[in-house]
């Protein structure tokens, strides 16, 4: 005797799986009643800046033109002072010694003649070119 099982066969069941909601997104797009206008998003005026930045390297430029000028005219002045200056004198002697602690006897006779702040020193006793 051999025993069969059988199952009845799966009956319809009501019960339904939950029904889940729409998914609503996260942002909501804004209604279209008008096409967005340019003042409705913040662009900086490009060609304000621009101009902006062009103005300020014409200026840099010529201030670096202006220092470079000035530079040249300062040299060719201490380079008549060493050019009149006696290296067989005291201050010639003296300015020899001190002229070894630069690159060059140019470079000494600007830093001892135009030093970087001998404006701010009222006894300023070096001799003017």
């Amino acid at each position: 005797n051999q025993r069969l099982c059988v199952l009845p066969p799966p009956q319809s069941s009501s019960v339904q799986p939950p029904v889940q909601p729409p998914v609503q997104p996260l942002i909501q797009a804004p209604a279209q009643s008008a096409p967005p206008r340019a003042t409705d998003y913040p662009i900086p005026n490009l060609l304000e800046q621009l101009s902006l930045y062009a103005k300020e390297k014409l200026e840099t430029r010529a201030q670096q033109r202006h220092q470079k000028q000035q530079r040249a005219e300062l040299e060719a002045k201490v380079q008549a002072w060493l050019e009149a200056l006696d290296p067989l004198s005291d201050d010639g002697f003296w300015f020899e010694q001190f002229a070894q602690n630069y690159s060059s006897r140019l470079e000494a006779a600007i830093a001892f003649l135009h030093p970087p702040h001998a404006t701010l020193n009222p006894f300023n006793l070096r001799p003017t070119i």
